[in-house]
């Protein structure tokens, strides 16, 4: 909420007013499950892969450049990628590597994410001292550092979420692979049967 809060320009009352839109949009990332499920089945793992990069992206895009006033829009965006993205996650953990390790991976991976989601906040606090910015709004020269530390930032999720359509290509790819391979499966099969009879 600091970005938020030097994104106002140090105003409480703003601030407090974009808060409460992001608590009263955080839930309607349910929406998001259905429109998982929905789109899986209509269009295929792939592009729902894809649409969860998108709603990443999208949601860095507006948190980079939007100002002020898209905050709502980057928190709708914000909610529906983390719906799709642990939908996305458990969907393909169980596709690939079967219920057998469905709990120890996704403990792993839930792990992973927590720790870095955890370490996330002192980091950031750290990065923004460092650049000698006051987070207490002071305004002036530290302002300024704070945020450029936060624009960095902001770009370096933006590069990470972009990096994750390479995954929504992969599976694609091995879809395409693996139904070549069933195809022509098929094929043999009915080769072997009509020599047959």
């Amino acid at each position: 909420m600091e970005q938020l809060y030097a994104k106002s320009g140090y105003d409480t009352v703003a601030t407090r007013h974009y808060t409460m839109w992001f608590t009263l949009l955080l839930p309607s990332g349910i929406l998001g499950i259905g429109a998982f499920g929905w789109l899986t089945c209509v269009l295929g793992f792939s592009a729902t892969a894809a649409a969860t990069s998108a709603f990443g992206v999208g949601f860095a895009l507006c948190n980079l450049y939007g100002s002020l006033a898209w905050q709502p829009l980057t928190f709708l965006l914000y909610s529906f990628f983390r719906s799709f993205l642990f939908s996305c996650m458990f969907a393909y953990l169980a596709h690939e590597f079967s219920y057998r390790h469905f709990g120890l991976l996704s403990g792993i991976v839930l792990a992973v994410g927590g720790a870095l989601g955890f370490a996330q906040y002192p980091l950031t606090q750290q990065l923004v001292v460092r650049d000698g910015a006051a987070l207490d709004g002071g305004g002036g020269a530290d302002a300024d550092g704070a945020a450029h530390t936060y624009r960095a930032i902001s770009e370096l999720q933006l590069y990470t979420l972009l990096s994750t359509f390479f995954f929504s290509a992969y599976v694609y790819i091995k879809q395409r692979m693996r139904a070549e391979r069933v195809e022509e499966q098929i094929k043999q099969h009915t080769r072997h049967l009509q020599t047959v009879y």
